[in-house]
């Protein structure tokens, strides 16, 4: 199975590299940092926020790839600025990353899914819950949103289109968060822990199993309890 992993140099996106690969997916994958070798034997180095960039790997991959089983969207950036301090500018880079790109690759790129293939996009708990980064749940609502549509207008090619709503997650992400918030946090997690990496891949790698061939517009909340729905 051929697979695009959008986003697949962060640390959900090389923890869902190394998941798929050892499912036996052939991974290709697109960012602006390079992954590890051994997982991505195909990459495009692309900065998502610049649209000139997104729309040419299009083509690339349209001429030199064949066919895809499935695409994952992983790819997403938060500031953490308050909002005081957000510019038009900010707020143009993370909608330019989170949602607009997404809709570009996902646009151009979705006919070279097979029939009965899936796409995944990573969303975030901001897009239920909010989030004090305006830019970012904002976008992330606007890809759940855009998957759902994306369900819609697939659906009679047999595409399955879901997402993954993960809550707090151990990266470089919550590591930059004010201690105040990652305390809150803390407290209102069920489970009373953060999550890993690894336990997003798990989702996505259930959603685009072959075997998974009911499930479409739907969302998985990988959060550990931090809100219920």
């Amino acid at each position: 199975m051929r697979t695009l992993l959008v986003g697949c140099s962060g640390g959900i996106g090389t923890a869902i590299a190394r998941r798929l690969t050892e499912k036996g997916h052939s991974l290709i994958g697109i960012d602006r940092q390079k992954p590890l070798a051994d997982l991505i034997p195909v990459f495009y180095e692309v900065d998502l926020n610049q649209t000139e960039q997104v729309r040419f790997v299009c083509t690339q991959v349209s001429e030199e790839v064949p066919s895809l089983w499935s695409i994952v969207y992983c790819a997403g950036i938060y500031p953490v600025v308050d909002f005081e301090h957000y510019t038009v500018e900010l707020w143009d880079e993370v909608h330019n990353v989170n949602a607009k790109a997404a809709f570009i690759i996902l646009q151009n790129l979705s006919s070279l899914l097979e029939e009965s293939g899936r796409i995944v996009t990573i969303v975030s708990e901001a897009a239920h819950a909010g989030s004090r980064d305006l830019a970012y749940s904002s976008s992330k609502a606007a890809l759940l949103g855009l998957t759902k549509s994306l369900a819609l207008n697939l659906a009679p090619r047999g595409i399955r289109v879901n997402a993954v709503c993960p809550g707090p997650i151990e990266t470089p992400i919550l590591e930059r968060m004010p201690a105040d918030r990652v305390r809150d946090y803390e407290k209102r997690i069920l489970l009373r822990r953060f999550g890993r990496p690894e336990e997003v891949a798990v989702a996505v790698d259930f959603l685009v199993a072959p075997e998974n061939s009911y499930m479409t517009g739907a969302t998985i909340d990988a959060n550990g309890g931090l809100y219920l729905r």
